[in-house]
């Protein structure tokens, strides 16, 4: 009978320890929640009217939990900051991980943003500010994470004004009317290039974006909400002994979020077509084409 009185109490006695290894070996130490940014804001390069961002020093962070049309609040716009300016960069913002996963919801904005609701986070924007917004919806539990940035304004750069061959082109003006804000959804835009995300537009006053003189080049820096705008035209053709003046022509054109939209318009007359282009480069110059009736 001792016999097995030993040997039970070394059964238990392993049971314990192993119990006690198995709860030693959770890491229940505090960490930060770090950040590094990434995203197609990083090294640009084209001077603007608007301050453009082209890295950031910090940004806000707004955290939720839950199932998509179901989020509940962490916490708004916590401020993160860089540690210094050599990668890798890396953003805190005395703010710890919890101790079991919550399925964290990541939005970061270096705009202040609305306070998150049940559908996700939005931002309250106008083209004075160059703004960039990310989303992570599962980040990577207790480890660094790269988050991705995306400007949400599109930029109309360049209106490049060509004449029809054989013609003698003046008195152009193209003009269009930008939408200047509004509200916009990190969830819903996010990797969008149109006007996905946006709602109560802001439309702002009618903008002259070309020279009166053919061919010229017209050197813009418009921000604007993305997605489908009306271009209205004007202008004299004049070919040998023919004369003519065409008003208020209009042709529709998509900017595209995210990129410096380059207008090329052909203007001639009678039969001849005018034609528009937009060429699209990261915040760089995107490409239009259009085409305005003449008859």
């Amino acid at each position: 009978m001792k016999h097995y009185q030993i040997l039970a109490a070394t059964a238990i006695a392993l049971l314990f320890a192993a119990c006690n290894k198995t709860e030693t070996a959770r890491d229940d130490t505090p960490r930060l929640i770090e950040l590094g940014a990434e995203g197609d804001m990083i090294n640009a390069s084209v001077a603007t009217k608007t301050t453009e961002v082209s890295s950031l020093s910090g940004f806000n962070l707004t955290v939720t939990k839950g199932t998509a049309g179901s989020e509940q609040p962490v916490w708004n716009n916590a401020p993160f900051t860089a540690n210094g300016t050599t990668a890798p960069i890396v953003y805190t913002g005395d703010k710890y991980w919890p101790l079991e996963n919550l399925s964290y919801h990541f939005y970061a904005s270096n705009a202040t943003m609305n306070d998150a609701t049940a559908s996700g986070v939005t931002v309250s924007a106008t083209n004075e500010t160059d703004i960039v917004c990310a989303l992570m919806m599962i980040p990577n539990y207790r480890n660094k994470n790269n988050i991705n940035f995306e400007h949400i304004f599109a930029r109309l750069g360049d209106v490049v004004i060509t004449p029809a061959s054989g013609y003698t082109i003046s008195n152009v003006q193209v003009s269009i009317t930008p939408n200047i804000g509004g509200t916009y959804s990190i969830k819903e835009g996010f990797a969008k290039t149109n006007s996905v995300g946006w709602s109560d537009i802001i439309a702002g006053s009618p903008i002259q974006i070309s020279n009166s003189t053919c061919p010229s080049t017209k050197n813009n820096d418009i921000y604007l909400v993305p997605g489908n705008y009306t271009l209205t035209a004007s202008w004299q053709a004049n070919i040998n002994e023919y004369e003519r003046v065409y008003t208020n022509k209009t042709v529709d054109v998509q900017l595209a979020r995210g990129k410096v939209n380059i207008i090329n318009a052909t203007l001639g007359g009678n039969a001849e077509e005018v034609k528009f282009s937009v060429n699209v480069f990261p915040w760089e110059n995107y490409n239009v084409t259009a085409t305005f009736p003449v008859n």
